[in-house]
């Protein structure tokens, strides 16, 4: 039997968790909820006539957005996730979806009239790349949102990584990110049992996070074919059915 720890927070973990038990070879017993971050919305104050594009590099971002304006502002977005959320609030606007926040600086540098945009950015407080300083364009940031740490593991995360026992296979843990690989091994720290590091794959969204991950994880493990949600849940789904 093979284990599954979604580490994602409860709207997040849905999906993958749906993703598993689509296949006949994944149970609901097979997968164990335990988040590393769990989502805090900040109010923003945000004078909307002053913009003519969006900025969203996360799914949570798009609460903050006024839905009075969904016609008139364009959206310029990172993740399938991201989409599929304003898509289901209204945006039609849409202009460019990337895979990651790397290509849509690309894309925005190449992009024709962006010089003649102004830019909202909905972003979390902490960010791995600085797209505003990065890009030069008009660019006004707004946090709406904090991704916390979660500081211990759940109770039956806990129990299967402290008392593994024979029937338990593989245990596989999917990391969004190097953020979520270094909460998640704090966790075990936490409940003094790092050593469990050793009996746990993890499979990664991209081959930079994989290369971080293997510094802490002895089990070898996979990276996702494209550094997107859909790449995560084809090599979650590819692990088990073999």
């Amino acid at each position: 039997m093979s284990v599954f720890i979604n580490i994602r927070e409860r709207d997040g973990a849905k999906r993958l968790t749906d993703a598993l038990l689509s296949t006949e070879y994944v149970k609901h017993d097979d997968i164990i909820y335990s988040p590393v971050m769990s989502i805090v919305a900040f109010p923003v104050d945000i004078d909307w006539a002053q913009y003519n594009a969006v900025l969203l590099t996360s799914r949570h971002a798009v609460a903050a957005l006024d839905n009075v304006h969904a016609g008139r502002v364009n959206v310029f977005c990172v993740g399938q996730a991201t989409k599929d959320e304003l898509v289901r609030q209204g945006y039609n606007n849409i202009i460019y979806t990337a895979k990651d926040v790397e290509e849509l600086i690309r894309f925005l540098r190449s992009y024709e009239g962006a010089e003649q945009l102004r830019f909202c950015y909905l972003r979390a407080k902490d960010v791995s790349v600085d797209l505003a300083k990065t890009c030069d364009l008009s660019i006004d940031e707004y946090i709406c949102y904090e991704a916390k740490a979660v500081d211990s593991l759940s109770d039956a995360a806990r129990l299967l990584l402290s008392e593994k026992s024979d029937d338990v296979g593989d245990i596989y843990v999917p990391f969004y990110s190097r953020r979520s690989v270094d909460l998640f091994y704090k966790q075990l720290l936490a409940a003094n049992i790092a050593g469990s590091a050793n009996f746990i794959t993890p499979l990664c969204i991209s081959d930079s996070v994989l290369e971080y991950a293997q510094t802490i994880f002895r089990l070898k493990g996979k990276a996702a074919a494209s550094p997107d949600m859909n790449g995560m849940l084809d090599i979650c789904i590819s692990v088990v059915t073999v």
